[in-house]
């Protein structure tokens, strides 16, 4: 019997309170690494390579070629050990400061919620405004915001459920399960008063789980994640969305960008209105 016919339709909505079996297994493997560390994948990778000699190079290309390995490929992935103090440090949230920033302007949101911070290493660290080249001493001054609050599961957090006007979450909700997605980014939305930024990658990583899977446990389009938050924010009117998705054509290729904002509906219908956009 294969293994999908193992497999039995959820008789049950999970939640919060009632989370999916692999939810809670996913929540012991990232404690975990939380405290060990974690294990990368590195593929084999284009460019320089070797010694910075001439000879060097000449040597390291000609052994490459007779291994037909395209030129400055490495001939094996590599294995990275990622050590405690430095897995998941958060960073990746400022890549999207600048975007952030412009929501928050835009909707004069003053509190915030990182959902999924990681270590949250990334707000003590000062910022360039890419625009002004002003340096400020946090991110938290470059976003104007009068408090920011940091939720991460995997270091034993609890969510306050005070509400914040803005919940934001970079490189998460890729790493739950698909069962799960639907009430993680409801949950986004209840504790939002105004908007929700999230950023997710749409291909697998190069982590490991302490099983030896990818740390990507759903890997779906651009355009599936798009329809997950348009069908929960329909259920919040008030609360807009800013979604960026990234993929990668191949493993160390280019990353290719799609943002998604909520769509706009006209208040007032009249016979100029367009109903198939």
């Amino acid at each position: 019997m294969s293994a999908f016919r193992k497999c039995k339709i959820p008789d049950r909505v999970f939640s919060r309170a009632s989370p999916s079996p692999y939810y809670r297994r996913l929540l012991e493997f990232y404690t975990e690494m939380h405290s060990d560390g974690y294990v990368k994948e590195m593929p084999a990778k284009h460019g320089r390579t070797g010694r910075k000699s001439i000879v060097g190079r000449l040597q390291r290309a000609g052994q490459r070629l007779a291994a037909g390995l395209p030129k400055g490929m490495r001939r094996s992935p590599k294995t990275i050990k990622e050590r405690k103090d430095v897995a998941f440090p958060g960073k990746k949230m400022m890549k999207y400061a600048a975007n952030i920033r412009a929501l928050a302007q835009e909707h004069d949101a003053r509190t915030c919620l990182d959902y999924g911070a990681g270590r949250g290493g990334h707000y003590g660290q000062p910022v360039t405004d890419p625009e002004t080249g002003k340096v400020y001493a946090s991110l938290q001054e470059y976003w104007g915001f009068d408090e920011v609050g940091t939720y991460e599961p995997g270091l034993g957090d609890e969510l306050s459920g005070h509400g914040y006007d803005c919940v934001i979450t970079a490189d998460v909700l890729e790493h739950c399960f698909r069962a799960d997605v639907p009430w993680i980014v409801e949950e986004l939305f209840q504790n939002a008063r105004k908007f929700v930024f999230a950023h997710i990658a749409c291909n697998q990583s190069f982590g490991r789980l302490p099983n030896g899977e990818d740390m990507h446990t759903t890997v779906r389009p651009a355009e599936w994640w798009h329809g997950v938050f348009e069908a929960t924010a329909n259920r919040y009117p008030g609360i807009d969305f800013e979604l960026t998705t990234t993929v990668r054509d191949r493993p160390q290729g280019k990353k290719r960008r799609s943002i998604f904002r909520r769509e706009r509906y006209e208040t007032e219908i009249g016979k100029g209105s367009h109903f198939v956009r």
